[in-house]
């Protein structure tokens, strides 16, 4: 989630300071950009008129900009190292300590 303003926030799930940028807590991976997501969406919700659904506001071009916040952003894709078992050709992950189509053991 783009977050135009960068605030520290204390974690529901653990209490510790993290900064609105982050995806999740580098404490105990509370996900903190769902949280965020969530919280705007009551947000926007709250603009809204329960029973006849109507914008409770003169300036719908506000709610239009603040729903484009929830466009997904790109997360860098975290690179996987594989290799082929020299044994049986499988791919293995660099963290496998033995070959899952084959069973050999590889050295640490």
């Amino acid at each position: 989630m783009a977050n135009s303003e960068e605030i520290d926030v204390e974690c529901p799930g653990c209490g510790k300071q993290v900064s609105t940028s982050d995806d999740e807590c580098s404490g105990c991976g509370f996900d903190i950009d769902e949280w965020l997501t969530d919280e705007k969406m009551e947000e926007l919700l709250s603009q809204v008129d329960d029973e006849t659904f109507e914008l409770k506001t003169d300036d719908p071009d506000a709610i239009v900009e603040r729903i484009k916040q929830f466009a997904p952003k790109e997360k860098p894709k975290k690179e996987v190292f594989t290799y082929e078992c020299p044994l049986c050709g499988t791919e293995v992950s660099k963290d496998d300590e033995k070959c899952p189509g084959c069973g050999a053991l590889f050295e640490t």
